[in-house]
């Protein structure tokens, strides 16, 4: 039985910008941990859902990934933190020299001696966004307004901003992606074997032409007997299980390594002897 907690706390937006940061795949990543992307459309806000069953929202997530893997594989996707500054204006008489000594240890004070004002400013390292563009290539306004914006969102989503102008702003994106939790990882897996799997969708005609695009995010193979031309297969409750045979890039191993990232992401916020074990033979 997988713990409460991971029935009910998606995970947050560091760990999927952690995985980014180390090079992992952006639309393997997005399409195991993301359960849905939320934009604005024509004013109206709408929800892509990444479940196949949802004949419009599973195409446009797909796509939407898609073209922010091309972006990675052009190497114009950017994963960084918006810092701008903070500034305001305190009154000479109205600051101590204690409180002087104070500030200065976590801001910046200049005095202008004509205003008989300190000037203050104070950096701010504000939450991750995706982007075709440097966010540092922003205004300090910029760079604040769009902060605000993102932090409307909850700790288990990514703000997203492609824009006209950049790589890729063919195709502009603006909005968020929302986390699953582990056992929604696993559900949306074993729900693939079964009642809703996924399927093939091509991608836009402004997203570049790319040979990695797979049906599944995680491709398995179920059957009552043994399967042949795999390197392993568990059995389990009298069916055989395994990672479905690719030739080429090995999409399918990354998949399952990063679900294994995955678990033990999770397992390490719970404590030691708190989850079933998975073992990956080398």
């Amino acid at each position: 039985m997988i713990p409460r907690y991971y029935r009910n706390h998606p995970f947050p937006e560091s760990t999927l910008t952690l995985l980014l940061r180390q090079g992992a795949d952006v639309d393997l990543v997005l399409r195991m941990m993301s359960g849905e992307f939320r934009t604005d459309n024509e004013g109206e806000k709408v929800s892509y859902l990444n479940m196949p069953a949802d004949h419009i929202g599973y195409p446009m997530f797909r796509r939407i990934v898609l073209h922010l893997s091309t972006l990675q594989d052009r190497n114009a996707l950017y994963v960084e933190p918006l810092i701008f500054e903070d500034s305001w204006t305190l009154p000479v008489a109205s600051v101590t020299p204690e409180a002087l000594l104070a500030l200065e240890k976590e801001l910046s004070i200049t005095l202008d001696p004509k205003a008989k004002v300190y000037r203050v400013t104070k950096r701010t390292i504000g939450r991750i966004i995706v982007t075709n563009y440097d966010p540092s290539s922003l205004s300090n306004e910029e760079r604040a307004k769009l902060n605000d914006e993102a932090e409307q969102s909850l700790d288990d989503e990514l703000m997203v901003d492609v824009r006209y102008g950049h790589t890729g702003g063919e195709y502009p994106l603006h909005g968020r992606f929302r986390l699953r939790s582990f056992a929604n990882v696993i559900s949306f897996i074993g729900r693939g074997l079964t009642e809703d799997p996924e399927y093939d969708v091509p991608r836009d005609p402004r997203t570049p032409a790319t040979s990695e695009n797979p049906s599944f995010t995680l491709a398995l193979v179920a059957s009552d007997s043994k399967p042949r031309d795999v390197s392993r297969s568990i059995n389990y409750e009298g069916r055989y299980y395994a990672l479905a045979p690719e030739s080429g890039y090995a999409w399918n191993k990354k998949a399952f390594l990063l679900l294994y990232q995955l678990f033990q992401l999770s397992v390490a916020k719970l404590g030691a002897g708190t989850g079933p074990s998975i073992t990956i033979a080398k």
